[in-house]
């Protein structure tokens, strides 16, 4: 019964005018599922017919939770009527804003930063394994591929006049490799999957990138710095106490329009 008060209640959404009707989602699903159970119970209240008491009483119970309005949604198929915005259009748009605002900075006061994963284990694949090996007994081969990997981040001006040291992410906080502190030959960060997230993004933010260009310029001159808006390195994570520094995300353009097809990020094997 709930249902099919529902289906009334979109029917009628989809009588309304294009500049009026509700955008569907999981929280409208809800809410229009409240209101069926409303609707339901005080037409229950003038004819009692309308319902036994025990369907009275789960209809009472009914909360329309965020659970049931995604299975509703799904079997019904669901979907917005109003257009959705092409996401290379929405790409573009931004390309756009983001022109406008590299216009107000010099050429060597905009960063870009990204990040890559360098996979130093990993042996070349199966088309340079011998045919007289068997798949098993090589390395590295299509079945079996080293997952060793360090995650870098990658940090220059536009002009390519000020590179930032590449900073390496780990797995263990104090490895083998470096005996002493002397020998870090690279800024190190480390993380329990060697990847990056928030809290080694904000680090490199805070310890590596800010002292930089603290060093680098006056206290007067900007710097945009600009940022991958695709994984958990946000743009919206690092704020300049001192305003010094601007940060943008970049459009996450689709796959499909990359050529190397890893979607914005890179990978180093």
């Amino acid at each position: 019964r709930v249902w099919d008060a529902i289906l009334r209640l979109f029917e009628l959404n989809s009588r309304l005018p294009d500049s009026e009707q509700l955008d569907v989602n999981v929280a409208v699903v809800r809410t229009i599922g409240l209101q069926a159970r409303d609707a339901l119970l005080n037409e229950y209240r003038n004819n009692s017919n309308l319902l036994s008491p025990t369907e009275a009483t789960n209809m009472e119970k009914f909360k329309a939770s965020e659970t049931w309005a995604r299975k509703w949604a799904r079997d019904h198929q669901v979907i917005s009527s109003k257009p959705v915005l092409n996401p290379l259009e929405a790409a573009q748009d931004r390309l756009a804003e983001l022109q406008q605002a590299m216009a107000e900075y010099p050429s060597e006061n905009v960063y870009t930063m990204a990040t890559t994963s360098l996979f130093y284990r990993i042996l070349p694949h199966r088309m340079y394994v011998s045919q007289k090996e068997g798949e098993k007994a090589a390395r590295a081969c299509k079945g079996l591929k080293s997952k060793d990997r360090l995650t870098l981040y990658v940090c220059t001006n536009e002009t390519g006049t000020d590179k930032l040291p590449l900073t390496c992410i780990g797995k263990y906080e104090h490895p083998s490799c470096f005996q002493v502190e002397a020998q870090r030959k690279l800024p190190y960060l480390h993380q329990k999957q060697a990847l990056s997230d928030a809290g080694t993004f904000q680090r490199w933010w805070r310890s590596y990138f800010l002292p930089h260009i603290r060093n680098r310029y006056m206290d007067g001159e900007k710097v945009l710095l600009l940022v991958e808006s695709s994984g958990p390195c946000k743009a919206e994570l690092l704020k300049d106490p001192t305003g010094q520094v601007r940060v943008e995300a970049l459009p996450d353009l689709p796959r499909t329009s990359l050529g190397d097809g890893t979607g914005g990020h890179g990978k180093t094997e």
